[in-house]
Order: C-alpha cells, then sequence, then structure tokens
C-alpha cells in the first residue's frame, strides 16, 4: 500500500512537470483498485529469479553461493519461509540489517606499473546472496506494476526491460 501512494505520488509529480504528457496522464488520480495488484509475492516469481543466477558467482559475506540457495530453495518449505521474510519487509519498509551486509574485494589491475594509486586497484562489492534473490523479485514486480499502469514515460528507455540501445538510437535518428 506504501508502494502504491509513493508511486501516485511520483507519477502525479513526473507527469505534471511535462509539456506534453501522454494520454494516460489525463486518468489522474488513479484509483488504487486498479493497482491493487496482489502486493505478495509468489513462489513462480523467486523460481524464476533465482533461477536466472549463474552458480559461479563469489557469495557475499554470508558465504552462501547460488548454487546451495537454488537447492535449498528447491524444498517448498523453505521457499515459504524466505518468501515471508519478504513479504514482511515489504509490508513493514525496512529492509534487515542483514541483507545490508557487503564484502569489499579489492583486486589489483593487471599491467600496472605502479600500485600506490587506487586507480590501480577494482574494488568488487558482494552483497547478501538471499537479499540480491529478494531485490530482484521485488525489482522485477515494480518494474512490472509500473510498465503496465504507464507510470514511466514512453521515451523512457534507460534501466527498463525490453529496451536497449538499438532503440534509443532509433529515437535519436528517426524522432529527435
Amino acid at each position: 500500500m506504501v508502494i502504491l501512494a509513493s508511486l501516485q505520488i511520483v507519477y502525479g509529480k513526473y507527469f505534471t512537470t511535462l509539456s506534453t504528457p501522454p494520454s494516460i496522464a489525463r486518468s489522474i488520480p488513479i484509483s488504487l483498485a486498479k493497482l491493487s495488484i496482489k502486493l505478495l509475492l509468489y513462489k513462480k516469481e523467486f523460481k524464476q529469479a533465482i533461477s536466472k543466477c549463474n552458480n559461479s558467482l563469489l557469495p557475499g559475506p554470508n558465504k552462501l553461493t547460488w548454487y546451495y540457495l537454488k537447492a535449498i530453495l528447491k524444498r517448498d518449505d523453505c521457499l515459504v519461509n524466505v518468501i515471508n521474510i519478504a513479504d514482511s519487509c515489504i509490508n513493514l519498509g525496512h529492509w534487515l540489517n542483514y541483507f545490508k551486509c557487503l564484502l569489499t574485494v579489492i583486486i589489483p589491475k593487471s599491467n600496472k606499473i605502479v600500485y600506490n594509486q587506487p586507480k590501480s586497484f577494482c574494488p568488487i562489492v558482494l552483497l547478501n546472496t538471499l537479499g540480491k534473490l529478494i531485490e530482484k523479485v521485488v525489482v522485477e514486480r515494480l518494474q512490472f506494476i509500473i510498465t503496465n499502469n504507464d507510470f514511466i514515460h514512453p521515451s523512457q528507455l534507460g534501466g527498463l526491460k525490453f529496451k536497449s540501445t538499438t532503440d534509443a538510437g532509433v529515437v535519436l535518428t528517426y524522432i529527435v
């Protein structure tokens, strides 16, 4: 409910600043009944998100690899517990500190003459694996809600599924 209210506020502020708002902007205010997509997360969403994860990626500070997390979440009771944790985080509007833990690994870049400057190193941040999974599912859901309810201007290309550099090139070539 909090997420939907926030989206309505952002939607209202965003489209009132546009000089030529899209046709959907004329339908403000949007009723929450239209957006009453169940915010509870589903097993299918988690299974799809975890299937896309690469087993060879390094684990975060909890030392839990994607391979083992996939094996654990094959059991329905474990998956239900993870979904309950995610739903609770969403409903309370609080992200647990456990998911905020990170591990930074500093890797020296190859072919550097001197290693006494920061640009000679590449820091890699490893986040909590379970937190990353929940974030993936929430991002998928938010993007679905945002795109299906026209909260994003049609010319927005960055950070969206099925939008690419090619789309931006077409817009620049033919529209601008």
